[in-house]
């Protein structure tokens, strides 16, 4: 950051060195702020080789299509309370993997210089 001590970085790992802007990117729902808050310091201990295998993540072809065919029952009001679970869950793993996805990506975002 401009204007910072570098010194404050001294004992940082590399890894986290070249991470010093803070995730921007917030979620204005309580619970995901509650979960950015608990997910910050593993977050925190990512390494380029993890965070590029974070972002990579994406749902295999059999899971997508369920999704897509709760939220289409969703969409149409014909999801059973079950089916509401389910779907519930995949939205709370999605809005978890979303925020490691986005701190993986500002750990790998080239830094601007000052």
């Amino acid at each position: 950051m401009c204007g910072t001590d570098p010194s404050r970085f001294a004992s940082l790992p590399n890894e986290m060195k070249r991470r010093r802007r803070p995730y921007r990117r917030r979620m204005t729902d309580g619970q995901t702020t509650a979960l950015e808050r608990l997910l910050r310091p593993l977050s925190q201990r990512l390494t380029s080789e993890l965070a590029r295998a974070l972002i990579a993540v994406q749902a295999d072809a059999e899971t997508q299509a369920r999704y897509d065919e709760l939220a289409g029952k969703r969409t149409e009001g014909q999801l059973t309370p079950a089916e509401a679970a389910e779907l519930e869950s995949m939205v709370r793993a999605n809005t978890l993997l979303g925020i490691l996805k986005a701190e993986a990506h500002t750990l790998l975002a080239p830094t601007k210089p000052c």
